[in-house]
């Protein structure tokens, strides 16, 4: 009895042993603040201090995230273009919006106007 004991002990230990060999490390996310509700269902959280969003090494929905993270990106990617400052009122009719970050005047991917600017891509 006593030696069945101890190897059901042994098995135990090193169960635990193997499971605190299995640290979770947290994969940072770019994700865009308009997509992240949709992405909490997918189990990412918020780091606080690094200010950005994970997921950990062994969340099975890696692949699904990153997919809706890209095509995201894709839809609403951005030509910028540096438009004289005479042509400003003009572009702007066109559909092209002012980038602070950047400076700049940009349209979204699907704008067609955009080439009509092309002279002035960044």
């Amino acid at each position: 009895m006593n030696y069945i004991m101890s190897e059901v002990f042994e098995l135990l230990y090193n169960k635990k042993s193997e499971n605190q060999n299995e640290q979770k490390t947290k994969i940072y996310l770019d994700i865009p603040f308009k997509l992240k509700d949709q992405l909490k269902i997918y189990d990412i959280k918020w780091d606080k201090i690094s200010k950005k969003w994970y997921i950990y090494n062994n969340n099975e929905n890696e692949e699904k995230i990153n997919s809706l993270i890209n095509d995201y990106n894709e839809k609403n990617k951005k030509n910028y273009v540096r438009i004289p400052f005479e042509l400003k009122d003009e572009v702007k009719a066109s559909g092209a919006l002012w980038s602070k970050k950047f400076n700049c005047w940009y349209f979204l991917k699907d704008n067609v106007n955009f080439k009509n600017y092309s002279d002035y891509i960044v």
